[in-house]
């Protein structure tokens, strides 16, 4: 009895050393429980900041989507812009050149009826000369007889060639 008594105090001593294992081991379990319980609280505040992250990085890819396109039609724009302000600086250079050639146009037709009037004064002068010395110079057919107006025919055709020269 006494073996069993003794087996039964080692076994006693063994449970003991083992619930004591045991509570070492539920210890160590219930830490590695509270660690992974930890664990998995970062991991799911890390998904949600991830998750919140990839939903700011979507919307600022959509804003750079955005902005992109508005760059690109201001681009265009101010490309249009500067091909109309050259066209414009040439339009105007085309217009002053015009310009200057109605303005020697007008210079000139101004200098030609300048001249116009003056020859035209001046050929009334030489009209009124000439009048001044076929009503001077005597009419005369043949050198001796003298035009008569009693011969029409002939003083006619004096006049006529009096006109002519």
């Amino acid at each position: 009895m006494e073996d069993k008594k003794s087996k039964i105090l080692v076994m006693t001593e063994e449970i003991r050393i083992m619930i004591s294992q045991l509570r070492k081991a539920l210890a160590t379990i219930k830490e590695y429980r509270c660690y992974i319980d930890m664990l998995r609280r970062k991991r799911d505040l890390f998904g949600a900041r991830l998750i919140e992250s990839n939903i700011h990085v979507g919307l600022f890819k959509r804003k750079i989507d955005r902005i992109e396109k508005v760059m690109k039609t201001s681009a265009s724009d101010y490309l249009n812009m500067n091909n109309d302000s050259y066209m414009l600086k040439l339009e105007i250079k085309n217009l002053r050149r015009k310009l200057k050639n109605h303005e020697m146009c007008e210079f000139t037709i101004t200098t030609l009826r300048q001249e116009l009037s003056k020859t035209a004064k001046l050929l009334e002068l030489e009209k009124a000369r000439n009048v001044a010395l076929v009503a001077t110079k005597e009419p005369i057919v043949h050198r001796w007889r003298a035009l008569l107006a009693a011969d029409p025919s002939k003083y006619e055709l004096h006049v006529k060639i009096n006109r002519l020269t």
